[in-house]
């Protein structure tokens, strides 16, 4: 699941691109921050995230947004019916941190021929898009700087939704649910503990201590009369509280928007 395109039919996926825009990470990940800038570099090299002052002059304000609690709605959204193997490689995310844990939770779906999954524990961090907006208008390339180069391609992380859990609901051949072999209650210990907690008919609940990045959204930066601003279709960008006025061109994507991985992979220069 994590190798395809964004025009799989999958309707989970669908909505985490469709609804909320949202890149997604291949590998998700700890640390990450709203106005962060992520840069797409020339074929053949990293896509890489950085604080914007690794590129542009100015001092950094705190860029946090209002809380948006609309994503917890998505908890309530299944996937479709997925190959055992493919749906795995959501819970194999989950328990990356503990040693041994994925494969241990795999031997536990051996006689499982589908299944569907549902993200738990979501948050979503959005940005301060007039905060964002002032900073670029002032800011410059810094001459020193080495991470943009040009033919690279710059965007900013405007909001970030992490999860803590998933919820697999396991069938066999016949469609019938099927509870996993488990044998115990969890993976790990302390800040890396992954909890499993059974939920009848064939579901199975992992929650983890910590909450990791799962997908971004991104607004690409571009010089607009001799100043940086926002891409999007609003001249100027529309500013109401924090909060920006978009359309569904505004939202930027790592690749193809349409056609391009679903899943991308991104690297920290720090």
């Amino acid at each position: 699941m994590s190798n395809c395109k964004r025009d799989h039919a999958d309707p989970l996926l669908q909505l985490l691109l469709g609804t909320y825009h949202l890149n997604m990470l291949r590998i998700p990940q700890e640390g990450l921050a709203v106005g962060e800038l992520v840069i797409e570099q020339q074929k053949g090299t990293a896509t890489i995230r950085c604080p914007l002052t690794e590129v542009f002059t100015g001092k950094l304000p705190n860029l946090k947004g209002p809380k948006d609690d609309s994503i917890t709605a998505l908890e309530d959204e299944s996937s479709g019916k997925l190959k055992t193997k493919a749906g795995l490689s959501f819970l194999d995310k989950l328990l990356r941190f503990v040693p041994g844990a994925s494969a241990k939770a795999a031997g536990a779906y051996n006689q499982v021929e589908h299944v569907a999954i549902k993200l738990k524990m979501l948050t979503r961090e959005t940005v301060n898009f007039g905060t964002l907006s002032n900073f670029l208008g002032a800011a410059e390339i810094k001459e020193d700087q080495s991470l943009f180069q040009e033919g690279d391609r710059l965007f900013v992380i405007t909001a970030i939704v992490r999860s803590s859990g998933i919820q697999i609901h396991s069938t066999d051949a016949a469609g019938q649910a099927l509870d996993a072999k488990l044998g115990v209650k969890g993976f790990g210990e302390g800040n890396l503990r992954v909890d499993a907690e059974s939920k009848g008919g064939g579901r199975m609940l992992y929650t983890g201590k910590k909450a990791l990045a799962i997908g971004v959204e991104l607004f690409g930066i571009e010089p607009v009369g001799g100043k940086f601003k926002l891409r999007a279709t609003n001249e100027p960008v529309a500013v109401r509280e924090g909060t920006l006025d978009t359309t569904e061109k505004d939202y930027a994507w790592i690749g193809d928007r349409a056609t391009g991985d679903a899943f991308f992979d991104l690297s920290s220069n720090q």
